[in-house]
């Protein structure tokens, strides 16, 4: 990940994920909650305006 961190930023946190998007790209970076070890980020084929995880939000991956 080699963004410019001056643009906006979101990030939201579940129990296994952090998510984080910045700036005007079409992606969300995917990260391990626990060790940050990075995934495969999910892609979009529009901008993004904000992302956010909300209640306790299990995945089943």
């Amino acid at each position: 990940m080699n963004e410019d961190l001056s643009e906006n930023v979101s990030v939201a946190v579940s129990e296994k994920f952090a998510y984080v998007h910045t700036g005007n790209n079409t992606y969300i970076n995917v990260f391990g909650a626990k060790n940050m070890i990075p995934y495969t980020p999910i892609e979009t084929n529009n901008k993004i305006s904000d992302i956010g995880t909300f209640g306790n939000m299990i995945e089943c991956q």
